[in-house]
């Protein structure tokens, strides 16, 4: 029988595989930053994020290695505004390591809209309102049949 020697790494607060990835879909922007200055700004989608990194879906205008000024809108209060450098590109995500990591109350704030975002409609109001109207036509023409 194999005895394994290797100990289990210790979970730390900081410690970015072991985080919580809070998941859905988030508008931002991102915008090249370079030289303490950022450049023209473009729309992303965060699918996840934790206090250290966010996943994008990627757009192929991320680059590897470079740094990024992410501003993620919040209503009635100021953007989430930070500093990120592209540490891990996909075929279809990348990933966002931030220079210094999100506040309790910035996470807390992201991770409760995630939370309450309103699920999407599996039948258009439309299609509803042609079943409502085809039930009813049926129903009349049932009654009306049945007079005869």
């Amino acid at each position: 029988m194999p005895v394994f020697t290797t100990k289990p790494k210790p979970v730390t607060a900081a410690d970015d595989e072991n985080d919580f990835f809070a998941k859905g879909s988030l508008c931002a922007e991102l915008s090249p930053w370079t030289n303490e200055k950022a450049g023209i700004s473009f729309g992303v989608t965060i699918v996840a994020f934790t206090r250290n990194a966010v996943d994008i879906i990627d757009n192929s205008r991320l680059t590897l290695g470079h740094h990024y000024l992410l501003e993620i809108p919040r209503a009635g209060q100021e953007p989430i505004i930070m500093v990120c450098e592209i540490t891990r590109t996909g075929r279809w995500k990348a990933r966002a390591e931030f220079e210094m990591p999100l506040t309790d109350p910035d996470h807390e704030d992201l991770e409760s809209r995630l939370r309450n975002m309103p699920k999407p409609r599996v039948t258009s109001k439309r299609t509803r309102a042609l079943f409502l109207l085809f039930g009813i036509a049926g129903l009349t023409a049932t009654l009306l049949l049945d007079s005869f």
